[in-house]
């Protein structure tokens, strides 16, 4: 009686033994050995177990996954140009002016002198074209008439009945050649120039704190509110070089590939360790209840 009852539990706990030993042998060298092993000039089979040997494949693989359904230019550009990315954008902003407001900072502690001549190197620069628009602005039909008619009332404003005595369009085409002799002269140009690093001197020495102490939280916003309309085209343009630059294949690749076999093995289990035990388990289960079929076929 006692030998049919161990004939009874011994085959479907040998089954389970085994379904439990074969499936954690088999997840063992999905990863083990790492490397091959010879018996003199013979490579072992299954050595190196599956995932070192297809190591190249795999990677190129998630690689390909990763970069080219995952992380694609759109979904990078849509992150990067996001609703969220500009409230983190407009948060740093925050802070930046709340540090200005908690430091004692002179300007040209923020300008560096070097920006600072850059900064009239490109105003110079631009003097000259900037007398041309003026030029060219002057140039305009519409403006003369309504120019003239301006002078008309200031002659009358200021002279009284002798106004009738002088000529408002006359005056106003001599007050317009002399300002465009005036606008043209590079002489000027230089002048200029000089008056503005001259004016911009006693600028560089104002405290930010005490300017930014001076605006209201309306004026505040609104200055944040213009920055953001400079910065967005720029996020938007720099999210999309960012995103049309970045190779997210290459890059998954270059960093799997830095990766050793043991650290690769350390993140896969990482992931899904608790479903490769659980496979293991089911191996025993399958195992025990393989061995109990025949054991229950030989008592019906």
């Amino acid at each position: 009686m006692l030998e049919g009852w161990a004939n009874i539990i011994i085959s479907p706990v040998l089954g389970a033994v085994i379904g439990y030993f074969t499936n954690w042998l088999a997840i063992k060298m999905l990863f083990r050995p790492r490397e091959e092993k010879y018996i003199g000039r013979w490579r072992l089979p299954l050595t190196p177990g599956i995932i070192p040997k297809e190591r190249a494949r795999l990677t190129s693989k998630v690689a390909e996954t990763v970069g080219g359904k995952l992380l694609t230019y759109d979904v990078l550009l849509a992150e990067l140009t996001s609703k969220k990315t500009t409230a983190a954008v407009e948060k740093l902003l925050d802070s930046l002016i709340d540090g200005l407001r908690a430091k004692d900072l002179k300007i040209s502690d923020i300008i560096s002198e070097s920006a600072r001549d850059s900064m009239f190197s490109f105003t110079d620069e631009k003097i000259p074209d900037a007398a041309k628009i003026v030029e060219h602005i002057l140039n305009n039909p519409e403006l003369d008439s309504n120019l003239i008619s301006a002078t008309g009332r200031v002659l009358r404003e200021n002279f009284g009945m002798a106004s009738f005595f002088l000529n408002p369009e006359k005056i106003y085409h001599n007050i317009k050649l002399e300002f465009r002799l005036f606008i043209g002269n590079t002489n000027n140009h230089k002048l200029f120039s000089a008056k503005l690093r001259e004016s911009a001197g006693t600028l560089w020495d104002l405290r930010v704190n005490q300017l930014l102490d001076t605006l209201s939280e309306g004026q505040t916003r609104s200055i944040k509110e213009k920055l953001m309309q400079l910065v967005a085209p720029a996020l938007a343009q720099a999210a999309n070089l960012i995103a049309s630059n970045m190779d997210i294949r290459s890059m998954v690749e270059e960093k799997m590939n830095a990766f050793s076999i043991l650290e690769a093995e350390e993140i896969i289990l990482s992931v899904v360790k608790r479903e490769l035990n659980v496979i293991t388990v089911l191996g025993g289960v399958l195992g025990f209840i393989i061995g109990l079929a025949p054991v229950l076929f030989n008592m019906i």
